[in-house]
């Protein structure tokens, strides 16, 4: 715990995305995930309950919200942090002396007192600061909150995430709607592209965001629905854009290139 991992593992990835990646950040894509490493023991520090969704349940376990960055070189890993969930935690042990300024201190504060999102924004803004470039931030449904969009354009990112059919409402043509409802609409005018096994169709809604320091703004947004061709009413998902000027297709292929 002398060492500052994080700072060290960072060094190491900027070296190889100068070296390796920097020539095509132009399509590369920021890709934010998490993962579980289970843990045995009641001192492991940092570990807690944490709900698998392989195994349908919760685990003890250390939760890491992961930052990389996908290219034509490959997948580069930048960012890491843990995170501690409030279900049975094992805390710092605060018997022993440790110095409040030391790296390790801040990190495993931060873990405990921010929520993923919150970590997801530190990571971003840090890999940003230290000289890392990239087009896209691509992240799956549970990562698609209005707090993340409007981080994506504050950040001059293309921001892409898979959407929950959730109660969210979005705003088509002056009136609003769930992604439920809006389906009904679109799902008869979803086309086939080719000889592919999907359905596509974009439209362009208006969603209110978050700006900091002011009040809510409805900023326009992409959503392109996707259904399998042979069971389309009940197999489609929603994927948001931040940029209205990419197509379907266009988004789809952003999305799926960089593995999610």
């Amino acid at each position: 715990c002398d060492l500052n991992w994080q700072a060290i593992s960072a060094r190491v990835a900027l070296f190889v995305f100068n070296k390796q990646f920097a020539k095509d950040c132009e399509q590369a894509a920021f890709v934010v995930d998490d993962t579980l490493r289970k843990r045995r023991g009641k001192k492991v520090q940092g570990a807690s309950y944490h709900f698998d969704h392989n195994e349908k349940h919760s685990v003890f376990s250390q939760q890491f919200v992961q930052l990389g960055l996908s290219a034509a070189g490959g997948f580069l890993p930048l960012l890491q942090h843990l995170y501690i969930s409030s279900s049975k935690p094992v805390l710092m042990d605060c018997s022993a002396k440790i110095d409040k300024r030391h790296s390790y201190y801040k990190h495993f504060q931060r873990a405990q007192k921010e929520d993923k999102h919150t970590l997801m924004a530190w990571m971003l803004r840090k890999a940003l600061s230290l000289g890392f470039r990239a087009k896209y931030l691509l992240a799956d449904s549970w990562y698609a909150s209005k707090e993340n969009l409007a981080l994506a354009l504050e950040l001059g990112l293309t921001g892409i995430f898979q959407l929950k059919r959730n109660r969210t409402k979005y705003r088509f043509q002056g009136k609003d709607y769930t992604l439920n409802q809006l389906y009904v609409l679109v799902k008869r005018k979803m086309k086939r592209s080719g000889k592919g096994r999907y359905r596509t169709y974009a439209l362009t809604v208006e969603l209110s965001l978050p700006v900091k320091g002011k009040e809510n703004r409805w900023t326009s947004l992409k959503l392109v629905f996707s259904s399998d061709v042979k069971n389309h009413h009940e197999n489609w998902v929603v994927f948001v854009c931040t940029d209205t000027q990419m197509s379907a297709q266009e988004v789809l292929l952003a999305y799926s290139k960089h593995g999610l």
